[in-house]
């Protein structure tokens, strides 16, 4: 074989592998459910998330919406509109504005107290992870530090009325609650309600949890609230993983 012939051949592989892993990782990033969250509620609104740890949901909710951006802005769903630059610059205001809003204590869970005890599975201070190691990993991850929040302190002192109007919120688009105890989800949904709309999508990460038990956890906290909040109509956008699981709200 000519040394031209190797080296197309060599060229065609290359192409070849780099078409597969383009393939690989949109395969994998439209199979994540953060990406199908985005998906339904669109780029309109913030992100909140309640339970940071290390920081890795919070890049992946990130990276998420970004694909959705940048498939909005090569013109993915144009041909959709009449006027595709007008989608185009809407998407681009909704998601150069958005925020990634991180709760957490930083100093892992509260003391476990109530109907979370009936059940023992945390012990206070579990899933601890400090703050400047979150914001490590969120820069090596590449991600728009401009557009992170972290709001530091157990969920009972910081998801007040004060801290929303710091935040300036407005609009949920989606919140993700990874806080497996009943009274921190509890807290948290109660935080986010004034801020839901229609198309805004709960994801909650343990929701199996205390051997799926619904008067437990995370599952008797949402069960509450929707019983408090019968206004909300509530269907499953789908599953991930061991527990985590997404609802869409919309107003009934």
């Amino acid at each position: 074989m000519s040394l031209g012939n190797k080296l197309r051949q060599m060229l065609g592989l290359r192409a070849l592998e780099s078409r597969i892993q383009a393939l690989e990782e949109e395969v994998y990033w439209r199979n994540k459910l953060f990406y199908k969250a985005y998906g339904v509620s669109g780029l309109w609104g913030d992100y909140l998330e309640f339970g940071v740890f290390t920081g890795y949901s919070l890049s992946a909710s990130y990276w998420s919406a970004k694909r959705h951006f940048d498939a909005f802005m090569q013109g993915a769903w144009d041909h959709a509109s009449k006027n595709p630059d007008a989608v185009r610059n809407a998407v681009k205001d909704g998601f150069m504005s958005m925020r990634f809003i991180g709760f957490d204590s930083f100093e892992g869970l509260p003391a476990v107290t109530g109907v979370d005890a009936e059940r023992p599975a945390f012990e206070q201070g579990a899933y601890s992870a400090g703050e400047e190691g979150v914001m490590t990993l969120l820069k090596h991850h590449n991600v728009n530090l401009d557009q992170v929040r972290l709001v530091k302190g157990f969920f009972e002192e910081t998801c007040t009325e004060a801290t929303a109007q710091s935040l300036d919120l407005k609009h949920i688009a989606v919140a993700h609650i990874d806080s497996d105890l009943y009274a921190s989800a509890t807290t948290a949904l109660n935080f986010c309600t004034p801020y839901f709309r229609d198309g805004s999508v709960v994801i909650f990460d343990e929701w199996f949890q205390f051997s799926g038990s619904p008067n437990h956890g995370e599952q008797r906290a949402f069960g509450e609230w929707r019983a408090s909040n019968p206004g909300w109509h509530v269907a499953e956008l789908g599953r991930e993983s061991f527990g985590r699981i997404a609802f869409v709200l919309n107003k009934v």
